[in-house]
């Protein structure tokens, strides 16, 4: 029975049934599952991955087009790749080319060479028959519609990177002999002894003669330009931790639990803890995929596992680094590799292992394509691959607390942190309270380091009239304009739009315009710079980054910076950490929201990890239930917490919870078809109790979009 091949490309579609690639013979030469074939799709040609092989019924035969090229003898990715790409799109909700495109580190967008030849004479188209000739001279159109004809027969390669060196052509001869020769000679014979060189330049350095003699030589024709491929640049190494390593918690039965998850500690700590289920992966010769949040955390990470046979992607590898990563991935087994959730599609061997740090991470949400949450795709891998999953983090979800039976769930010692709430509603300073200026001129007086946390950059949440409350808006979006005191500039921190403040109020024009008392970054160094101005003074956030280095150098100082500092190496003589303002976090429209701000509390000890610096907590709700949690340093009841109001409230994990947007940039259109769609979920079978909205959006109006969202459980 003929044979057809199910080919996925990076595009929001499903896989397409094509023929195999039929070759100069005449025969059909089939790719094999998982290799990378040359397609062709809409009058071009585009790269695509062999899902499967299917059978095919002889009269469907017409109906196919042919693959026109083979890229790969050898799979590209393995079958356990290829069955988390169908697992991730069901997930998802969203076609297994979403997935390919976001998850696939490189390999589909290379530079081909294309060429083309006829196989019989082609009226009005000069398609050579003899030889193979470039596509671009011919018209995309006709090419086309000769090649269905199956009039035309393609060439298609990989273009590989190559440079051009310098080789001997001849040996040296009598004509050397003359004294005037011997520097060419004393060149030609350092370039067979060496077999071949950079350029000229470099041979000239080589043999310590001038280039006019390699020239000389070159024009005798004793020497040559060659092409030879160029080897991918080496992989980055990371160099070892200094300092003691913390030692490792002993986990007892659980060492061998299927499903493991460690909270507690210090991030080290609990890395150190899954070392020995690490390498007793390794020691049955299984491969073990370590996934890592942030950048920071993979560089720390990996200097930490130095010990092991380690590899590292990290968004900085070039496209051919990516290559040279996965070949060796596909030679080595086993390995252990570390990297971002791109690293989930990374061609390992024998996976039986794989390890999610931090794995409570807003940075593992995907914002655009799959939308994905990584732990939860990690979780896919694990149980297609029947590999064991381990968890770390400061603070276990809920959702893993609830599922993981007590000997699977292990919670290390943590070291008491030193705290101090303060109640801004009884402050009158703002934004930097009494109590905080206080401890923060003993940091000047004992020439320490002092860290202050904002959750805003720029100088002001909004710019705001005081005589009629007008706020200043975004044109595109339903926000407040970020005011920058610098430049005297509105920003919307979503679509980038910026104006110039105005002078006066477009509402009322009143000339009373000033900051609304939600202070970014901006603000606070400003208000730093009058009450200490002899301390040398930082700002560390996504519109400036200062330079850290006289701090790391043991300098006395403060910096005010976003949660991008807890990406940083932590600051050496750090004896205050602030945070500014803690009910940003409290106020997230999210059921999470508890959840993300106790997590973001336990990771300040990670700013500091040798030391115990103050932390002080400015709030107008010092009751708040998070930061009572956190006086008594109590997860395991804050967590039992949780999941009785989850379960009050039917929230996961006990309901699998689904939200819809519907997006449009004209109002009525994006309501009436979140309209449309509640009814036909209600049609379809749902009820009043699993149906929530459709309803506008929190944000309902962003980059000029208008949204509804639904929520099914």
């Amino acid at each position: 029975m003929p044979l057809a091949l199910s080919v996925l490309l990076p595009l929001p579609l499903e896989a397409f049934d094509y023929l195999p690639y039929t070759g100069e013979d005449g025969q059909p030469k089939p790719a094999p599952v998982g290799a990378r074939v040359v397609i062709p799709w809409q009058q071009s040609i585009r790269i695509g991955l062999v899902m499967a092989h299917k059978e095919l019924r002889s009269q469907d035969l017409l109906n196919l087009r042919e693959v026109i090229a083979n890229l790969d003898e050898e799979p590209f990715l393995f079958e356990s790749q290829l069955a988390l790409i169908r697992a991730l799109a069901k997930m998802s909700y969203t076609p297994s080319g979403i997935v390919l495109k976001q998850f696939l580190a490189f390999g589909l967008e290379v530079n081909l060479e294309h060429q083309v030849k006829a196989l019989a004479p082609l009226e009005d188209f000069s398609v050579p028959l003899d030889h193979f000739r470039d596509v671009r001279r011919f018209d995309a159109k006709k090419l086309d519609f000769f090649r269905q004809q199956g009039l035309i027969l393609d060439k298609v390669s990989e273009i590989q990177p190559v440079k051009q060196v310098v080789v001997p052509l001849k040996e040296t001869d009598k004509t050397f002999k003359a004294k005037s020769l011997q520097k060419q000679a004393k060149a030609l014979l350092k370039l067979i002894e060496l077999g071949e060189a950079e350029s000229m330049a470099a041979l000239s350095r080589e043999a310590e003669v001038s280039v006019a003699s390699i020239s000389s030589l070159l024009k005798k024709g004793y020497l040559g330009y060659v092409e030879r491929r160029l080897e991918p640049p080496p992989l980055p190494s990371y160099p070892p931790l200094e300092g003691p390593m913390p030692p490792a918690f002993p986990l007892g039965e659980a060492l061998n639990e299927k499903e493991l998850s460690i909270s507690g500690g210090s991030r080290l700590e609990r890395l150190a803890s899954l070392i020995p289920r690490i390498k007793m992966s390794l020691s049955e010769g299984k491969s073990v995929l370590i996934l890592v949040p942030e950048g920071a955390f993979l560089a720390e990470s990996a200097s930490f596992l130095h010990h092991l046979p380690l590899k590292v992607l990290s968004r900085e590898l070039s496209d051919r680094q990516r290559r040279r990563l996965f070949d060796e991935l596909r030679e080595d087994s086993p390995s252990v590799l570390l990297g971002s959730y791109l690293a989930l599609l990374a061609p390992l061997k024998d996976l039986g292992h794989v390890v999610v740090l931090e794995h409570g991470s807003n940075s593992y949400k995907l914002i655009a394509g799959t939308k994905l949450f990584i732990p939860n795709a990690a979780q896919a891998l694990a149980k297609l691959s029947q590999s064991r999953l381990s968890l770390s983090d400061a603070l276990n979800t809920p959702e893993w607390h609830h599922q993981l039976k007590p000997t699977a769930s292990i919670e290390l010692p943590s070291k008491k942190q030193r705290f101090h709430i303060v109640n801004l509603g009884e402050s009158p300073n703002w934004p930097l309270s009494t109590d905080l200026i206080t401890l923060l001129k003993q940091v000047r007086d004992r020439e320490r380091q002092a860290l202050i946390l904002s959750s805003r950059r720029g100088f002001s949440a909004a710019l705001r009239c005081y005589d009629c409350h007008y706020l200043l808006g975004c044109p595109n979006c339903d926000l407040p304009l970020r005011y920058h005191h610098k430049g005297y500039v509105l920003r919307c921190h979503q679509c980038h739009y910026e104006t110039r403040a105005p002078e006066a109020c477009p509402n009322c024009q009143s000339i009373n315009l000033r900051p609304s008392k939600a202070a970014g970054s901006e603000w606070i160094l400003k208000s730093l710079g009058q009450l200490l101005p002899e301390l040398p003074l930082f700002r560390f956030d996504n519109d400036h980054r200062d330079d850290l280095q006289p701090l790391y150098e043991g300098l006395p100082g403060i910096v005010v910076a976003t949660s991008a500092i807890m990406r940083q190496t932590p600051l050496p003589r750090l004896s205050l950490i602030a945070h500014a303002l803690l009910d940003i976090h409290f106020e997230l429209g999210d059921f999470r929201s508890s959840e993300h701000s106790y997590r973001l509390l336990l990771n300040l000890a990670e700013l500091s990890p040798q030391n115990r610096p103050l932390v002080v907590l400015q709030t107008f709700q010092p009751e708040h239930p998070v930061l009572q949690a956190f006086q008594k340093q109590d997860s395991q009841t804050f967590l039992a917490n949780i999941i009785s109001r989850r379960k009050t409230f039917h929230y996961p994990p006990f309901s699998q919870m689904i939200k819809i947007q519907v997006s449009a940039r004209d109002k009525s259109r994006a309501e009436e078809a979140a309209a449309w769609l509640a009814k036909a979920i209600q049609t379809a079978g749902g009820t009043a109790q699993e149906l929530l909205g459709p309803s506008p959006a929190p944000l309902h109006r962003l980059k000029g979009q208008y949204s509804y969202q639904l929520f099914c459980a």
